[in-house]
């Protein structure tokens, strides 16, 4: 998994903005609008991509030459499926943790938003909260309630229905 902010597509550093950069690239020419600058703070923090390996890029090819491609569906390449799986953890672990891990990283930036924007925070928590935890419960999984893969099935299945309907 990797974190916005540390994708570097020649493979080096850590380059906040190479994100924005290889998205346009990454996209085999479709057209991309980067997030504004006054974005970029924030929204680093609050995304977490697969590592998705979008056609015609070297990515692509050094995947599939060590077998790590699992799914050619280019309709679920949204980097919240995970399409390829790690030499050490399976496809749906990968993309399981990435779930779990989002939804506490949206709840913790949500202090950030309280601080720069209150109005809209108070007026869109609860749909935040709902919409954060598709699937489950925020409160069922705050008091550790829930069960992380029942709910984490029922949002794949929210999200395949989802890409359906579009």
């Amino acid at each position: 998994m990797t974190r916005a902010g540390t994708v570097d597509p020649d493979g080096g550093g850590h380059n906040p903005s190479a994100l924005i950069q290889a998205l346009p690239q990454a996209a085999g020419g479709l057209p991309v609008a980067p997030a504004p600058d006054y974005l970029l703070p924030t929204l680093l923090e609050a995304l977490i991509q697969h590592p998705t390996p979008y056609p015609r890029t070297p990515m692509t090819r050094e995947f599939r030459e060590r077998g790590l491609v699992i799914n050619e569906n280019l309709e679920e390449y949204d980097g919240t499926i995970a399409v390829v799986q790690s030499e050490h953890v399976a496809a749906d672990e990968i993309e399981f943790l990435r779930w779990r891990a989002e939804r506490w990283m949206k709840v913790r930036h949500m202090r950030a938003v309280l601080k720069t924007r209150p109005g809209f925070l108070l007026r869109n928590w609860r749909k935040m909260l709902t919409h954060t935890f598709r699937g489950g419960s925020f409160v069922k999984a705050l008091l550790g309630l829930e069960d992380e893969r029942r709910a984490f099935a029922r949002y794949r299945a929210i999200r395949k229905a989802e890409r359906l309907y579009v």
